[in-house]
């Protein structure tokens, strides 16, 4: 019969998470910086986040050209929405 190491009992670390605005922009200004860094280190990742974007949005226009009808300015002027 084979011994079996005995387990430890281990304390279950606990973790405070707060919440409200500051956590979120402490938060997103964590990820911000390093998403910046990680695209300076990787040139390609500029390309995807920047120049593919503005490819799907003008591609997307002309696939859902008038999928969606917003109203213009003339229909504001003349009271219809």
């Amino acid at each position: 019969m084979t011994a079996q190491p005995a387990m430890a009992k281990t304390a279950t670390p606990q973790t405070f998470r707060t919440t409200g605005a500051l956590t979120f922009l402490t938060d997103t200004g964590i990820i911000t910086l390093r998403n910046v860094r990680r695209m300076a280190r990787t040139p390609q990742m500029l390309y995807f986040a920047s120049i593919q974007s503005v490819v799907f949005i003008i591609v997307f226009r002309y696939v859902f050209g008038g999928a969606i009808r917003t109203p213009s300015y003339f229909d504001l002027k003349k009271g219809r929405l």
